[in-house]
């Protein structure tokens, strides 16, 4: 069940940040246990516009965690996908290689905040010394109206999909010594979130 809530976004002492730069993936340049993760995320709907999508990892090991995240709604907030019907942005995180899960999300749109009550689990491996592409994660927003009729957002699901000629030109657009060779795919085809929060194609 998706729930309204009131979490502060805040990333503890125990998080794993950003650490890929644009134009700066160089394999070479990984810790001996790293890899570079990458998917794309992708808001649907235009009418509406989230603050900030975030989908929520973690090590299954350490227990530290991460997210991948785009901010659609503030201003400023860069966004390139080769789609006519969604916007997103390409994310990259360098992480020590391991078994790692999504194990929740989090909206943001105006004063409204929103998770899944309980924490699902979507397994995903980082291999070291590679460039890891997970997929697209798509927010399919959920829109009501205002007492004056204007769509507002409230919720929604995701669905996951495989998008890697798309998103390796994306990648690549983005970090220009980026080696094609080097990249894995890593298929997320399942996991035990219900379907009205995460489905996949």
């Amino acid at each position: 069940m998706v729930v309204l809530c009131s979490a502060v976004i805040l990333s503890g002492c125990n998080s794993y940040f950003n650490a890929a730069t644009a134009g700066g993936i160089v394999i070479g340049n990984l810790g001996e246990n790293e890899g570079i993760v990458f998917a794309s995320i992708v808001e649907q709907d235009a009418r509406i516009s989230y603050n900030i999508i975030r989908f929520r990892f973690r090590n299954l090991e350490t227990g530290r965690t991460g997210a991948l995240s785009i901010a659609p709604g503030l201003p400023g907030a860069s966004t390139r996908t080769i789609d006519t019907d969604g916007r997103g942005n390409i994310e990259a995180v360098t992480l020590p290689a391991g078994q790692y899960e999504f194990y929740n999300f989090l909206l943001v749109g105006g004063r409204s905040r929103w998770k899944s009550e309980e924490d699902f689990s979507i397994r995903f491996n980082v291999y070291a010394g590679r460039v890891n592409y997970l997929g697209e994660i798509r927010l399919i927003p959920a829109v009501g109206r205002t007492r004056l009729g204007l769509p507002k957002a409230e919720g929604g699901h995701f669905v996951i999909s495989q998008q890697r000629d798309r998103d390796v030109q994306l990648m690549r657009r983005s970090y220009p010594n980026l080696d094609r060779s080097d990249i894995v795919s890593i298929p997320i085809t399942g996991g035990d979130a219900p379907p009205n929060i995460v489905s996949f194609r």
